[in-house]
């Protein structure tokens, strides 16, 4: 087996693994914008009830399903937020695995092998104003929310 061969099966092995990661990561991100949307269509249909003239807006009741929904959309925030970074940390390996890997080819070998990450090299991390909004701060941006919202509600129940 060549060198060329080698590295053409590691480069695969490499980018199977990356292709599921992202899969994995995709679906992630999916399954938190969807509990998301559920909790906050919940708090719609609450709040709906709770603006209709004919409810007592001091109801024990009330107030314990903005704190539940509130509390339940922290911890999934805080959930997704542990796995995408596991996903995100697997992600990493796998690119330091081939920027270690390939270091060693010669440079028409790596000419003809892109990196698995679709990148020639490593990204710039910055703060997460200098990178934007990205999908992985997507789960502080909702605990944030929810945090907003509960904070909002206890000082307006309880004058907190």
């Amino acid at each position: 087996m060549t060198d060329f061969e080698k590295a053409s099966s590691f480069y695969d092995k490499v980018r199977e693994q990356v292709r599921s990661e992202d899969t994995l990561y995709n679906q992630r991100i999916i399954w938190l914008i969807s509990m998301q949307a559920f909790l906050f269509a919940t708090l719609g249909l609450i709040l709906q009830s709770y603006l209709s003239a004919d409810i007592n807006r001091s109801s024990p009741l009330l107030t314990g399903s903005f704190i539940l929904i509130a509390v339940t959309g922290i911890l999934v925030a805080m959930v997704s937020n542990r796995v995408i970074s596991n996903g995100r940390i697997a992600l990493n390996n796998l690119r330091d695995q081939w920027d270690d890997f390939s270091k060693d080819l010669d440079p028409e070998s790596s000419a003809l092998l892109p990196h698995p990450r679709g990148k020639h090299e490593k990204s710039e991390r910055g703060n997460i104003w200098s990178r934007g909004i990205s999908s992985g701060n997507l789960p502080l941006i909702f605990a944030l929310v929810w945090l907003g919202f509960l904070a909002f509600l206890l000082f307006e129940q309880f004058g907190l």
